[in-house]
């Protein structure tokens, strides 16, 4: 008996032991200055890997499902700014945080503020700055099994006061219109996102609210919809925006055999669209060509409406210019 009175007493010493030293590395790794100084390793490696600069503020990491990273810095391969994050929150199961075989990411929830991000093609370049990194990351292929396209799925994405900038530096600026698809600037994004899908090339986002000013002073004020964009159509489905001038509402998609037809928006870019009490000042149209630049009335219309600017056709429309003219019936324009 008192051999196993000390047994116990040893094996429950031992155990406490244990408890207090695991608690004791607890509270080590999840001090804030432990974190900062495993995190400035980290970018230190990753700056040389990379060769390129990656600096941080700090680092939270909450128990096993929250990072919070601050003042994260990346540059891109000519030394300019790939990416400023303010704050960078991110939420997450580890579980499922990575799917190889599928080439899935999953996330629980981004929050995103005071941030910057350029996506940039440089004179005699093809690629985009930030490629460098999905090649950094991304396993080298010695498989013959068909190429997986990789896929991030988010549920919940935040963005506060983020500007984004996408550049085709081997295009010269727009001729004719304010605004300029190879030189475009987002700023003051502030939107939440849910779900956000990511599948190779293309984006699935379900809007509940978004708002900006682009550079050419074209401004959303009130975004949601479903929308799909890729390098073939831009669609909006449950459409509701606004912006100064207009009121939009319902289904709007727009289809296009490149990102470069948009710059020919009047007569390459296809519309499909259901318009229920709806309102389009020209003001914001003019932003896409100069040419519209002279008209200011706003049209009142509903209906459906197909083919390009230059050859529009609309059935069941009813379109009021202006505060006099009214329309009711099929067009072809």
């Amino acid at each position: 008996m008192k051999i196993l009175k000390k047994i116990s007493k040893g094996f429950l010493i031992t155990i406490g032991l244990v408890v207090v030293l695991l608690a004791l590395i607890y509270f080590i790794v999840a001090s804030s200055r432990f974190q900062n100084w495993a995190a400035q390793k980290a970018v230190t490696y990753l700056s040389k890997e990379l060769q390129t600069k990656v600096s941080l503020k700090s680092i939270k990491f909450k128990l096993i499902n929250t990072l919070v990273l601050e003042g994260l810095y990346i540059e891109d391969k000519h030394g300019d700014t790939l990416a400023y994050f303010g704050k960078l929150k991110t939420n997450f199961n580890y579980r499922l945080l990575f799917d190889n075989t599928l080439q899935l990411a999953r996330l629980s929830r981004v929050e995103i503020e005071d941030s910057k991000l350029n996506m940039l093609i440089h004179p005699n370049e093809k690629r985009y700055n930030y490629e460098f990194l999905v090649d950094y990351f991304s396993s080298p292929s010695v498989s013959s099994k068909p190429h997986v396209v990789f896929k991030l799925f988010i549920d919940q994405v935040k963005l506060k006061n983020v500007d984004f900038t996408l550049q085709d530096k081997n295009y010269s600026k727009a001729r004719g219109r304010k605004f300029d698809e190879s030189f475009m600037v987002f700023k003051g994004i502030d939107a939440h996102i849910a779900p956000f899908k990511l599948f190779d090339d293309s984006l699935n986002l379900g809007i509940k609210k978004l708002s900006f000013i682009e550079k050419s002073g074209f401004e959303i004020k009130e975004f949601s919809s479903k929308m799909i964009i890729s390098r073939t159509k831009l669609e909006f489905d449950n459409l509701n925006l606004r912006t100064p001038h207009s009121h939009l509402k319902d289904y709007l998609k727009f289809s296009y055999k490149g990102y470069g037809q948009l710059s020919d928006f009047i007569d390459s870019v296809r519309w499909k669209a259901n318009f229920t009490n709806s309102r389009v000042s020209m003001r914001d149209v003019s932003y896409f060509s100069d040419e519209l630049l002279s008209y200011k009335f706003p049209v009142k219309l509903s209906g459906k409406v197909t083919g390009t600017l230059a050859k529009l056709r609309g059935r069941n429309m009813d379109i009021t210019v202006d505060r006099l003219n009214r329309f009711k019936g099929d067009i072809y324009l």
